[in-house]
């Protein structure tokens, strides 16, 4: 399968952020004890590395793909990447863990934002005839990134320490966003001038805080995960009850 000359660029930059998506959380994964060690976490503190930055990909992912259709997915995927990059530059200087998962949260967010806006990209760029090959590449890069995370985070923080995993991330997070920002200039809306629906937006983020930490409390706190999970099928209810009326 050829790739147009011209969508090259757009698929490079696409296919490298995905890449690093899930290789930040599979390679953070695997090197847990020398941050916590580090940062003095407990099992607790460190548990909660990779569940705040799930959470910042679950929340917004709805949220990221509406606003790339108002204001332009390119626009929304450059403003995922700054922020993944910034997030990831900080990461490797905090010596607080509050704040360490705290920025995990706005870097899952950041996520979301190219994520859900490097899809839409994909999916209205490319020819009708290579849409679903443009999209397969950009699934490998998924799953090379997964695959990928745990041996390279591993590498890295033998050789150079796990600060390196967050700095060159954010490196080649500029990288991209430099490629999509001087070799890609068309911007893609398809519903400018539409309303966001705001109400759902907030509806839907709740239902997936209620899920992850209600997944994630089941095992410690039984009782507690399960009313979590309650109020997610409340919330979720209550999602699709408003989804019905919102123009």
């Amino acid at each position: 399968m050829s790739i147009e000359k011209s969508h090259r660029p757009l698929l490079a930059a696409i296919c490298a952020s995905l890449f690093c998506m899930p290789f930040m959380l599979a390679g953070v994964n695997a090197v847990l004890p020398p941050i916590g060690e580090s940062l003095e976490a407990s099992a607790r503190q460190l548990s909660l590395i990779g569940t705040f930055y799930s959470l910042g990909l679950a929340v917004f992912q709805l949220a990221s793909g509406r606003l790339g259709d108002i204001f332009g997915h390119r626009h929304v995927f450059l403003l995922g990447i700054a922020v993944f990059a910034v997030c990831g530059a900080a990461l490797g200087f905090v010596r607080s863990m509050p704040l360490f998962i705290g920025l995990r949260f706005f870097q899952g967010l950041g996520g979301a934002m190219f994520n859900a806006s490097g899809l839409a990209l994909l999916a209205s760029a490319a020819p009708p005839e290579k849409r679903a090959a443009y999209l397969g590449i950009s699934g490998a890069a998924v799953y090379a990134g997964i695959a990928c995370g745990p041996p390279l985070a591993g590498l890295v923080t033998g050789l150079l320490g796990w600060h390196w995993l967050f700095w060159g991330n954010a490196l080649a997070f500029a990288g991209v966003f430099l490629l999509m920002k001087v070799t890609v200039r068309r911007e893609w809306r398809t519903a400018e001038g539409q309303p966001f629906d705001a109400r759902g937006c907030f509806l839907y983020g709740c239902a997936m805080v209620a899920l992850t930490f209600g997944a994630s409390e089941l095992a410690e706190s039984p009782s507690l995960g399960w009313c979590l999970l309650a109020a997610f099928a409340g919330l979720l209810f209550l999602f699709w009850l408003n989804e019905l009326r919102s123009r």
